[in-house]
């Protein structure tokens, strides 16, 4: 039997709130570990890691309300031994989800990437693996809700990891595979970390390293019809280090118009570039020590870029303006004794952001908190305190400006056409009784 999930609940803003903290734990005292979040309809979504009474790894799957205040549906897979990592959960236009992440197989630690999708009220709709040394870091759904499933596959040489892509129909059949990789060479390792769309096209975020190649970070077009690339643009730090963690691409936009959060770990530099057909249009950095971005996304009006990371342990926000990169503001979110780990960040219908992350307390267990506050960074200042802990929504700034430190190339690498055999597992589904406690602070 799963382990309850409890919900508590407080405000920030007094009498009237300007928003809200919620944390959710475990009633079996157990981790909640590598959430992430989505929204329909002003409908938040969760996936995330979890542990079953019996201590089974689990794929949790939940929905709130859009007042933080209830846990509208459940949904929990195991499938003993695996070990699950959940990376993204999105909604498509139903109010489906989809997750995908890897599984894991002790005591080989064989990576299996997999989907699964869930229908508006939780109930699981189909699931498929790869069982064959592969992961999925993100998903993007396009206008007729098909999800396509990327990440990374050792499929072509024993030594080198590819990236890989899965294009699915709304019904969980595979319409195509993809690994995209350079053919001359051996143990260059090449991941993707994030997937738009904009036209007939689908947009990577990846990087590549090898043993004589710096990191760089990559930007591949594909056509949504076939998994062709059909350009890629290639971005490399002058110190060797740049890491591409996520992109988003403006809704409705018919041109190529692009943003990419990257990382340079040598630096703790942290950069969002704009790019429109290929070409970089700006380049904003922020330098701080312990400064790793995690996520981003496009407000509900295309206007503006939202980033989030951590520093030293707390939060960090920033808001762009999407056409100029100018800083809108920043804002941070800390606790005593508290670490928060790999934020993800979305928005909804009236640019309210919301913020899911996991927290971190030495000798408590890890609880998934969302964070809910008004796109025009208001709130700033306020203070809460939840399970005994004061978390406070500051503003902060650090150095931003536009960065020269990056080089340019242009990208030729063949796209490889995949043969791999997907295989369909089934895994045992359980829906808990919930247990809903705490309220407004």
């Amino acid at each position: 039997m799963s382990g309850t999930l409890n919900i508590l609940i407080a405000s920030l803003g007094g009498p009237a709130p300007v928003g809200f903290l919620a944390a959710i734990s475990n009633s079996n005292g157990s981790d909640l570990t590598n959430s992430s979040i989505a929204l329909r309809n002003d409908q938040i979504n969760l996936a995330l890691q979890s542990r079953s009474a019996l201590d089974e790894s689990q794929l949790t799957v939940l929905r709130l309300d859009p007042g933080l205040s209830a846990i509208t549906w459940q949904t929990s897979l195991t499938n003993p031994p695996d070990t699950f990592v959940t990376s993204r959960i999105r909604l498509d236009s139903t109010g489906s989800a989809v997750v995908v992440g890897s599984a894991n197989v002790s005591p080989s630690s064989t990576r299996n990437a997999f989907v699964a999708k869930f229908n508006s009220s939780g109930a699981i709709q189909w699931q498929r693996r790869i069982n064959n040394n592969s992961e999925f870091y993100a998903v993007g759904i396009d206008a007729s809700d098909n999800p396509y499933c990327v990440g990374v596959g050792r499929f072509v040489a024993s030594d080198r990891d590819d990236i890989y892509v899965v294009k699915f129909d709304s019904s969980g059949a595979v319409t195509y595979q993809r690994t995209i990789g350079r053919t001359d060479t051996s143990s260059i390792n090449e991941s993707a970390f994030g997937v738009a769309f904009y036209d007939a096209n689908f947009v990577l975020a990846a990087r590549y390293k090898g043993f004589s190649v710096q990191f760089q970070a990559e930007l591949f077009v594909g056509l949504q019809s076939t998994g062709e690339t059909v350009g890629a643009t290639n971005s490399r730090a002058a110190n060797g280090s740049s890491w591409l963690f996520n992109i988003a691409t403006i809704n409705g936009e018919t041109a190529s118009i692009t943003y990419l959060l990257m990382y340079a770990p040598d630096t703790d530099e942290q950069i969002l570039r704009r790019v429109v057909s290929g070409s970089f249009v700006y380049t904003r950095s922020f330098y701080a020590t312990g400064l790793i971005p995690s996520d981003m996304c496009m407000s509900s009006d295309g206007t503006h870029v939202y980033v989030c990371g951590t520093l030293s342990g707390a939060l960090q926000l920033s808001k762009f303006v999407a056409t100029t990169g100018a800083l809108a503001w920043q804002r941070s979110l800390s606790a005593p004794t508290v670490t928060i780990q790999v934020p993800s960040i979305t928005v909804d219908s009236l640019d309210n952001i919301h913020v899911n992350f996991t927290e971190t307390v030495t000798g408590a267990p890890k609880k998934s908190m969302v964070l809910k506050m008004p796109g025009s960074g208001a709130g700033s200042g306020n203070s809460v305190v939840i399970e005994g802990k004061t978390y406070t929504y500051s503003t902060t700034t650090f150095f931003s400006g536009a960065s020269n430190a990056f080089l340019t190339d242009s990208n030729t690498d063949p796209n490889v056409a995949a043969s791999q055999t997907l295989v369909t597992t089934t895994l045992a589904s359980a829906v808990p009784t919930l247990a809903i406690t705490g309220g407004n602070l």
